[in-house]
């Protein structure tokens, strides 16, 4: 398949352009005829996204995660409710079902055991892998926590929830292309809850800080799919939303140099919150209020800068200027 199968304009000697889209352009009665469909023409990596109506594929992924799709236990159609369970445990997390729904988090039983509740990783609008999560978890539990599916059947580690980041090509969007990062799932759910939709969590937590030398814990962030969506002709700053804590100190350390500083901040929590859940639900065992919406946006706004390489600050030279 190509480009042009689609009624997509192929620009020749051009590995990354922005074309007209064709599912939506001719709909749009403002801002007709602007080129908002990123389209990527990498060998092995042939991938097309509108940043206006969501339209997106990868021709290279059409067959290649059969397997995925088919053991991932995740419904063709996702029911229009979840499980008192699940709904309790989403409201004590301060998330609505209807949140969870529109980002295709689903559930399943096995026997007795309680419900499972599945996260899905999109390549585009292809299925790559599913984080799980049993909802009756206890630290006395034999069973994990979180658990994502085989390798062995072609899963593929990646950022969760790229398939719902969009920008509107326009003059006043276009100015400021933002993607929050979250080191979790339910961090991702709570600034979706708050309407920040373009967030993403990255798979697998964060690593160990007493960890010397990494192995697979950064593997995701070499793939060709996630380098070519970080590209800065796609992202203008990146925002980390870490666990307040020195494995979510690290994991936004280590992100930034792969992403590069320049072009990245990280949020501030108020004294004693671990994360923006925390901010936005509380937690009673800590005795910490729930600051809601007013509370994650005071957060969106405190937001402090990577120090970068060969720039200084007025303050780190005081006594030299005195």
């Amino acid at each position: 398949m190509t480009f042009s199968d689609l009624g997509i304009q192929e620009k020749s000697g051009q590995s990354r352009y922005y074309t007209l889209c064709p599912q939506c352009n001719h709909l749009r009665k403002k801002h007709k005829d602007v080129a908002c469909l990123t389209v990527n023409d990498e060998v092995g990596n042939r991938w097309y996204k509108c940043h206006h109506c969501g339209w997106s594929g990868n021709l290279d992924l059409q067959d290649k995660f059969k397997e995925v799709s088919e053991h991932s236990r995740m419904p063709k159609l996702i029911p229009d409710t979840y499980s008192k369970e699940v709904r309790d445990y989403l409201q004590k997390r301060g998330i609505s079902a209807k949140t969870a729904k529109r980002e295709m988090v689903f559930e399943y039983s096995v026997g007795r055991g309680g419900p499972i509740m599945g996260f899905p990783f999109y390549i585009n609008k292809t299925l790559v892998n599913v984080k799980y999560f049993n909802v009756r978890w206890t630290p006395e539990s034999d069973s994990m926590k979180w658990w994502q599916m085989d390798r062995k059947l072609g899963a593929k580690a990646i950022f969760l929830g790229m398939q719902s980041i969009r920008f509107e090509r326009d003059e006043e969007i276009e100015q400021n292309k933002t993607i929050i990062i979250t080191e979790g799932e339910w961090d991702w759910l709570t600034w979706k809850e708050c309407g920040y939709n373009n967030t993403l969590s990255v798979p697998q937590g964060a690593p160990n800080p007493k960890i010397k030398h990494f192995t697979t814990e950064f593997e995701y962030m070499t793939d060709s799919y996630v380098t070519s969506f970080f590209h800065p002709d796609n992202v203008d700053l990146i925002i980390f939303s870490t666990d307040g804590d020195a494995p979510g100190e690290m994991l936004r350390n280590q992100l930034a140099m792969f992403l590069g500083r320049e072009r990245c901040k990280y949020i501030n929590y108020p004294a004693g919150y671990k994360d923006i859940n925390e901010v936005y639900a509380g937690n009673e065992k800590k005795g910490l209020p729930a600051l809601g919406q007013e509370g994650v946006d005071d957060c969106y706004r405190n937001l402090s800068s990577f120090q970068v390489a060969g720039v200084i600050k007025p303050s780190d030279i005081r006594g030299d200027l005195q």
